[in-house]
């Protein structure tokens, strides 16, 4: 199951000022008079991120002017005509190195003069926002409030969710308005993409507290119930703040509370690595830190296999009872396999995975206990169905077909019987998923039509329609949601689904259209974004399918 995380931070792992520029010295420049345009190179083993803003300005109220030639060695801004380059005039753009170390941002003033970041904090702070944005870190100031920047997608369910019943709630507004400006991002618009490289925003919904010097003072990820989170942003706004690189120093000089916080704050940033490095040298063993050892070694596997599972291990041995027990014996028994001597008590044992979930399915108030403590977040029933989801699995896994069946419309009666709406998408999408699974396709393609026609400019549901007729080998109408969905999508998304209808073309015979899709996904300069190394993967096993003899003479 979903593991939701609920940090506040007590600073910033991004946010500090750096200890050298690496950059300066290497970026060369020239005004061009006769050709009123400026050029700007850079030295070997350096280039220019084309990717990040870069851009010219006259006059501070003067609006932006885009490069006429940005490549990774070569930068060049024309001068509008009747315009002067004077005192006022800017220049700004990056400047990485090619070990892909660094990347610092580089500022060209009507001096002709270069600054960097520690000299010109506010004005190279603004330019990782849109105009909108910048307003409201401005009011932040002048009304000495903090700002919550919410990082989400209008695909992301789980950020659908915040915004209905968190975000847009009358009472959370009225708690909080006080102390808060809220800002909402969408993660798939290229203007905020600067942004988020900033804040090493990687998974969605992420919501920083950033004050108005773009200080960060907490992070969460995930959807947040309202009484923990409005709980969470008055503490983080009435206290001292105290800053990441005062709490690193702290943990490297031995201070454990600052060690327990900086590790939790590199956690929730997804840093696990780093983060398990902390807990490790300290020997802090929460919840917190188990979680985070088991996703840094599960994101490693097959290479880490062997401490994927003993993270596994230790989380049955320090939280044997944990709600999410049932999930970690289920992960241990598929990884270490089915000739394991263990994997079989692992499932179906005493205290197996199977006798784990119903433990919890069978007590409710364990549940509320639970999310007393803090140890759930308020998902609102959702839990018990997702037990159900783990025993089906399980039931999968020991090849009972009928008892998989039935648990799994358990599950899918534990959603229905909340009555929802189309304002609760996570829910309804759990539901479409469990449905599926107990075979009653058309049940989940009622419930994904209300959705559609609730969010008909959004591409999730018909690439969700697209991929519940792919599961069907409905090819034609798989092909007639996914084109739908490619039409309506941008950015990242445009890939997700370009994939899919790869896929369905493949599994059509239409090898060439296939061919002709995969080399626009290709030259998408989305694929290097970060968060979307797993589609290049996939675009890479493509386009070897594409290149083998499974594919000749299909047309």
């Amino acid at each position: 199951m979903a593991t939701v995380l609920l940090i506040f931070l007590f600073g910033s792992p991004f946010a500090g000022a750096s200890e050298g520029r690496k950059t300066d010295g290497h970026v060369h420049w020239e005004k061009r008079q006769g050709l009123q345009q400026w050029l700007i190179t850079v030295d070997p083993d350096f280039h220019f991120n084309t990717k990040a803003p870069a851009f010219l300005k006259m006059e501070k109220e003067k609006p932006e002017i885009a490069p006429s030639i940005l490549t990774e060695k070569k930068l060049i801004f024309k001068i509008p005509m009747g315009s002067t380059w004077s005192s006022k005039s800017q220049i700004f753009f990056y400047v990485c190195d090619d070990a892909k170390t660094v990347c610092e941002p580089h500022e060209i003033k009507g001096s002709g003069i270069t600054k960097s970041p520690s000299r010109i904090q506010t004005e190279i702070s603004d330019t990782f926002a849109t105009s909108a944005l910048k307003k409201v870190i401005h009011r932040s100031l002048r009304e000495k409030k903090l700002v919550l920047l919410d990082f989400g997608a209008s695909w992301c369910p789980a950020c659908i969710r915040m915004e209905n019943e968190v975000i847009h709630n009358s009472e959370f507004k009225s708690q909080i308005q006080k102390k808060y400006l809220v800002f909402n991002l969408d993660v798939d618009r290229p203007e905020n993409a600067a942004l988020m490289e900033k804040f090493h925003v990687k998974a969605f919904p992420t919501l920083v507290v950033v004050n108005g010097k773009w200080e960060e003072l907490g992070r969460f990820l995930d959807f947040q119930g309202r009484t923990i989170f409005t709980d969470a942003l008055l503490k983080i706004s009435d206290r001292t703040p105290v800053f990441f690189k005062e709490l690193e120093t702290k943990a490297h000089a031995g201070d454990s509370n600052a060690a327990l916080a900086y590790a939790d704050a590199l956690s929730v940033a997804l840093r696990t690595k780093e983060a398990d490095g902390i807990y490790r040298q300290f020997n802090i063993k929460s919840k917190k830190a188990i979680l985070n050892r088991i996703s840094f070694h599960e994101q490693s596997q097959p290479d880490d296999k062997n401490e994927y599972e003993k993270a596994l291990k230790e989380a049955l041995s320090l939280f044997p009872e944990d709600y999410e027990a049932a999930g970690w014996k289920k992960s241990l028994a598929v990884s270490l396999g089915e000739k394991s001597p263990e994997y079989k008590e692992l499932l179906t044992g005493k205290k197996g995975a199977l006798a784990s979930a119903e433990a919890w399915i069978d007590d409710p108030s364990k549940i509320k206990e639970a999310h007393l403590k803090g140890n759930l977040l308020e998902i609102k029933d959702l839990e018990i169905s997702e037990l159900w989801g783990i025993k089906a699995e399980v039931y999968e896994l020991i090849g009972d077909k009928e008892k998989a069946l039935a648990a799994w419309e358990k599950a899918s009666e534990q959603i229905v019987k909340l009555s929802l709406g189309v304002d609760s998408p996570t829910h309804i999408l759990y539901l479409v998923q469990y449905l599926k699974k107990s075979g009653k396709w058309s049940d989940a393609e009622t419930w994904l039509s209300r959705l559609a026609q609730k969010y008909p400019s959004e591409f999730t549901y018909p690439h969700r329609f697209a991929k519940l007729y792919f599961e069907k080998k409905d090819w034609k109408r798989a092909q007639e949601y996914a084109e739908k969905a490619y039409g309506l999508s941008y950015g990242s998304n445009k890939l997700i689904v370009g994939v899919l209808i790869c896929k369905i073309y493949l599994a059509a015979r239409k090898s060439e259209d296939a061919k002709k899709l995969i080399a626009k996904l290709v030259a998408d300069p989305f694929l290097e974004n970060e968060r979307n190394h797993r589609l290049k993967t996939e675009i890479v096993e493509i386009q070897k399918e594409l290149l083998s003899d499974k594919t000749k003479g299909n047309e």
